[in-house]
Order: structure tokens, then C-alpha cells, then sequence
């Protein structure tokens, strides 16, 4: 993508070491923190902890101002703005995946289990290596949490292989949602999210696969009837922070940074998932049934995707100790 190219603006990095000599001199300095969700989100909520810490912490010479509901721009653009550093942090998803598929390895399909495996993943050798491959990029990764698990709302019942067939199920146009559908034997379609809701109502698909919590906020369950438990790709969200900026910091600056970017990661899971079982709760409650696949159905659904495996180490040398060492966690 062009606006996610490597080179940076001088002028933007020369920007940054000024801004963080700024903030950590004796005038009170904002540091701003990006992201796209609204204000009752949980990441939100373990945002304004993270807030409050660093302010304490640093005895009030650092005011951090948080912009929710993608104020600061898109996903993309916060990306840019982190890395050429008009935006200190920013909470993000996998889209860095563009420059580097480790940087979105979690969403491989079906390889990661549940949020007790997805922990375990991201705190082993296999996460902190992906974490400083975001250096790569101009990005300090300052700590891991999640975004949740993608799984499927349908009008039709999905318990079983056979069921997928003629299922019309939108999914993003990318590669790997459109190679995994194939492999599933769903008839895929790509649209725009925006139509998304639009098609569901009118029957052009039949369904489509995103987080519980996204399901909820954009009214999908108003016009579905089932929620299959697929958990078919986990998304971790990353806390960055631009790496100039941060390696501007001294040793007792990084760690105050540093240890309230770990009480966030560990506030913000516990929060999400929390939070997803009171969604599947809400679904349920609403008059959705939420079925929960059987433990054949999943291994149907792992061995279905042994061609996209292949197809993976045969592109990437790192790719099959990866998946063999999170298999094993």
C-alpha cells in the first residue's frame, strides 16, 4: 500500500525525537492515543486505566488524551500517523499484515483455540518474535490484547460439513477469507461491510463471520438466526507507540510506559472476554440461537484447511514452526 510504504518523511522523524524530548521536559505535554472504538468498549475502558497510570506516574507532567471512534482517522490512517509520528500510540488490529504477514499471523484460520491458547500464543517466543518485527516498521509494540474470536451469524443451520454447501456467506476481500471459504465449500461473497447489513436484511447472503461484539454493535443478529461458534480466526489487537518517540525515552520513562502497557493488556482481555459471554448471552436473549460446534465438526473444519497450510509454508520459511509450536501450547 502506498501510504504504508517503509521510508518515512525526515521532517516526520525529526518531529518526533522533538516531541518526545517535549514530553518528558518540565512543561505538562500531551501524548495523544488512537482508536476505533466508542466509549462503552472495554478496550476503551482499560484505555483510560492506562491514562490515568502514566499521569500519576509521571506526577502530571504527561497529560494523555485519548481519541476514540476512529477520530483520528481510519485504521490505516492511525497507522500511518503512529509510525511517521503525529500520533504517539495507537490501538490497532492485523492491518500491518500488508507489510509483514507475521504481523497478522493470529488470523490464520482455525489455528488458535480458545482466549486461554490465544494468551498462551502471544506471551510465548512465537508473540514477543512477531512484537519486534513491528520495530521493523517504525512501531515500538508496547503490549498484546484481543479483539476476539470471528464466528459465523447465519439464517441457515450450520452443525455439520454438508451444511455449508449454498450457504451464501459474505466475507472481506482478502485472500485468506476468500481461500478458507473455498476450502469450506461456502458460497462466498465479497462486499463492502457498509452493505453488509443491507444484504442480510434482503436475503442476498445468508451470512457472514465477524466478532461477537461487531455483530452486536451493527444490528447483524436483528436479521440472522443462528451464531455458530466457528472461532474460525483470532485477531489480537496491538498497543504501539511510535519508535522514535519511544526509544527517545530514558530507562525510567520506558518503564512507566511500559508497565501501564501491561496492566492494559491484562485489564483489556479480561474485559473482552467478559464481555463475550455477555454478548452471547444478549444474542440469546434476543431470540438468536447460538450453536456451539461439535468437537468432530471443528477437526472437520482444521483438516479442511490443510491445503491453505501448505500453501503458506511453501510462501513463508517461518510459517510451519509457527503453527507447530502454537499447536503444541
Amino acid at each position: 500500500m502506498k501510504l504504508l510504504k517503509k521510508t518515512f518523511i525526515a521532517s516526520s522523524v525529526a518531529l518526533s525525537s522533538i516531541s518526545a524530548q517535549a514530553f518528558w521536559g518540565d512543561d505538562t505535554t500531551t501524548i495523544k492515543v488512537a482508536h476505533y472504538f466508542n466509549e462503552q468498549h472495554p478496550q476503551h475502558i482499560a484505555l483510560q486505566h492506562f491514562e490515568k497510570e502514566i499521569e500519576e506516574k509521571s506526577q502530571g507532567k504527561i497529560d494523555v488524551k485519548i481519541f476514540p471512534n476512529a477520530q483520528l482517522g481510519s485504521e490505516e490512517q492511525m497507522i500511518n500517523g503512529v509510525r511517521n509520528g503525529t500520533i504517539e500510540v495507537i490501538l490497532f488490529g492485523s492491518l500491518m499484515q500488508n507489510l509483514d504477514p507475521r504481523l497478522g499471523f493470529t488470523e490464520t484460520p482455525f489455528l488458535i483455540r480458545d482466549y486461554d491458547h490465544a494468551r498462551k500464543v502471544l506471551d510465548s517466543n512465537v508473540g514477543m518474535e512477531i512484537a519486534d518485527v513491528f520495530s521493523d516498521y517504525g512501531v515500538k509494540h508496547l503490549a498484546y490484547s484481543a479483539s476476539g474470536f470471528r464466528v459465523i451469524s447465519s439464517n441457515k443451520k450450520i452443525e455439520k460439513p454438508e451444511d455449508y454447501k449454498g450457504v451464501r456467506m459474505r466475507i472481506p476481500n482478502v485472500s485468506t477469507f476468500v481461500e478458507m471459504s473455498k476450502l469450506l465449500g461456502v458460497n462466498a461473497q465479497t462486499m463492502a461491510f457498509t452493505e453488509v447489513f443491507t444484504a442480510l436484511e434482503q436475503g442476498v447472503v445468508d451470512a457472514q463471520e465477524n466478532p461477537m461484539s461487531l455483530i452486536k454493535a451493527q444490528g447483524f443478529y436483528e436479521v440472522q438466526k443462528y451464531i455458530i461458534e466457528s472461532n474460525h480466526m483470532f485477531t489480537a489487537l496491538n498497543l504501539g507507540m511510535n519508535k522514535k518517540f519511544f526509544d527517545n525515552l530514558n530507562e525510567e520513562q520506558k518503564k512507566i510506559v511500559l508497565d501501564a502497557a501491561a496492566h492494559y493488556s491484562q485489564e483489556s482481555w479480561d474485559l473482552v472476554v467478559q464481555d463475550n459471554e455477555k454478548t452471547k448471552q444478549y444474542f440469546i436473549d434476543h431470540g438468536v440461537e447460538v450453536l456451539t460446534p461439535s468437537k468432530e465438526f471443528t477437526a472437520w473444519n482444521q483438516k479442511a484447511m490443510e491445503p491453505l497450510y501448505e500453501n503458506m509454508y511453501k510462501k513463508y520459511s517461518w510459517a510451519k514452526d509457527y503453527v507447530d509450536e502454537i499447536r503444541e501450547m
